[in-house]
């Protein structure tokens, strides 16, 4: 992964990339310091190529600085809802979004789960594949960084 920086009209944006400019998370702080996050519940992430221009390269620690600060608000939502949703619970919603990570599922309000792709699309027939399909899964751990259940899908 690549960790870039990039400023614009007083905004910053961070994001850390693979190496065929996919973006995995994002961080963007305004002039006002209010920061939005690709992870829950913001899942502000750029749904394009992140072009390396004149940006600033930054290493890894600066990117997780600004990332766990954009994370710090929601830390105790989180611990709370690791609690409400221990591994081996029944998780199941709705289908929000499609990232990099995997399908994101809405479980509840403030509740988010990540499920892995292949499993849901070799069980779900293609055209009903999209926001609003129900899931249905297990927890089976935590996504920290983000701020998601980890769920995979029943047999």
């Amino acid at each position: 992964m690549r960790y870039i920086k990039s400023l614009f009209e007083g905004t910053a944006y961070y994001f850390e990339i693979d190496e065929h400019q996919t973006a995995y998370r994002q961080v963007v702080v305004d002039e006002e310091q209010k920061y939005r996050i690709s992870g829950s519940p913001d899942f502000f992430l750029t749904d394009q190529s992140v072009e390396f221009t004149d940006d600033e390269e930054i290493s890894k620690e600066e990117f997780e600085q600004v990332f766990r600060a954009g994370m710090k608000p929601y830390g105790k939502q989180w611990q709370q809802i690791k609690q409400d949703y221990p591994p081996g619970q029944p998780a199941s919603g709705t289908i929000m979004m499609f990232y990099p990570h995997g399908i994101l599922v809405k479980v509840r309000d403030n509740v988010f789960a990540v499920t892995a792709d292949g499993p849901v699309r070799s069980k779900v027939a293609p055209r009903l594949l999209s926001p609003g399909y129900l899931i249905e899964g297990t927890v089976q751990g935590y996504d920290e960084e983000n701020g998601w259940l980890r769920i995979v899908v029943a047999p």
